[in-house]
């Protein structure tokens, strides 16, 4: 999950006053998405549930990209 300004990629959805921004590619694979924001004792932030069954081969996809080049930045700090 990143902050992102909407392109023509994307599906923007709204629930509950927020915005979600979805690649419309990796959208046509969800039925269900739920986002909380959890607070723990050592650790906190939101969590994103849904019911996508990860494949080997969304990691090349357009819209996956962008997790792995945040999960990269994080890693690097």
């Amino acid at each position: 999950m990143v902050l992102d300004e909407p392109s023509n990629k994307d599906e923007i959805f709204e629930a509950d006053g927020y915005k979600i921004i979805i690649h419309k590619e990796l959208a046509e694979k969800i039925n269900s998405v739920e986002i909380f924001f959890k607070e723990g004792i050592s650790k906190s932030g939101f969590r994103v549930l849904t019911d996508i069954v990860w494949k080997f081969e969304y990691r090349f996809m357009d819209w996956a990209k962008i997790r792995y080049v945040y999960e990269n930045k994080l890693q690097n700090k």
